[in-house]
């Protein structure tokens, strides 16, 4: 929360937002590194702290700028469309990401180590993995940025050269007048 509400606003106007996306996000896959790096059988909580507090400071800069980064470009009128896009896809995401993750544990479990061993083997394994992918998915949104416009990024652009009168509504706007069949 400290980081969402102390930081994240700053590097924004310091940076600008896909610099502070992609520090956001290699923080987070460093918070995660550490975190597997902490991990043992026999390990006690203070060992993994320090990967819990940069995954924290990670996941709290990347969040609301993930959300500015969604509104941005988006008409006023579609702000709420925008938001609603970009938690579904949030949640979608973490979801099938999490799926990956724990196969990406469970392969340690048939290893034939004992179960302890493999389990942390296992979660050790899916941290690993969920930190480079973060990493790597940060690098690639970084150079991936602005090669095509989006639609939403076209129809702002088009009714910011219109006028009011000679505006025309997006297909969807008007979801009221549909009948259903």
């Amino acid at each position: 929360m400290t980081a969402s509400l102390r930081l994240t606003a700053p590097l924004i106007r310091r940076w600008g937002l896909p610099m502070t996306l992609l520090a956001g996000m290699v923080t987070n896959g460093i918070g995660l590194i550490l975190l597997a790096a902490g991990m043992s059988v026999h390990g006690s909580f203070w060992a993994v702290v320090p990967g819990l507090v940069v995954w924290g400071i990670g996941a709290g800069t990347t969040f609301p700028a993930m959300f500015a980064a969604a509104a941005s470009g988006v008409s006023a009128a579609e702000q709420g469309v925008a938001s609603a896009l970009a938690a579904t896809s949030q949640q979608i995401g973490g979801a099938v990401g999490l799926a990956g993750l724990v196969a990406v544990a469970n392969f340690a479990l048939t290893a034939g180590k004992p179960a302890t061993s493999a389990l942390v083997a296992g979660q050790h394994l899916a941290l690993l993995t969920a930190g480079v992918a973060t990493v790597l998915a940060g690098l690639l949104a970084l150079v991936m940025k602005g090669r095509t416009p989006t639609p939403s990024r076209r129809l702002h652009q088009q009714n910011v050269t219109s006028t009011p009168e000679t505006a025309k509504p997006a297909p969807h706007a008007d979801w009221t007048s549909r009948s259903e069949s």
